[in-house]
């Protein structure tokens, strides 16, 4: 796992470890704490996603060709 996708996942911990010991007092404030949350996830996701993308795909730039 790559640094940038460490600190969102330590960033995710953060925030649900936040939300959850907090008692939820402002339904609405605790709507937009999750929803920021779910937006980390997505970021996580993402981040996973192309760090995948990066290592199945070959990259054939720097390829010497022999013909």
């Amino acid at each position: 796992m790559d640094t940038n996708a460490q600190i969102v996942l330590s960033n995710i911990h953060i925030e649900f470890t936040k939300i959850m010991l907090n008692p939820v007092e402002n339904i609405d404030l605790y709507n937009i704490e999750v929803d920021a949350l779910l937006k980390k996830i997505a970021v996580f996701h993402k981040l996973i996603a192309a760090k995948k993308q990066e290592v199945l795909t070959p990259n054939y730039n720097n390829v010497d060709y022999v013909v």
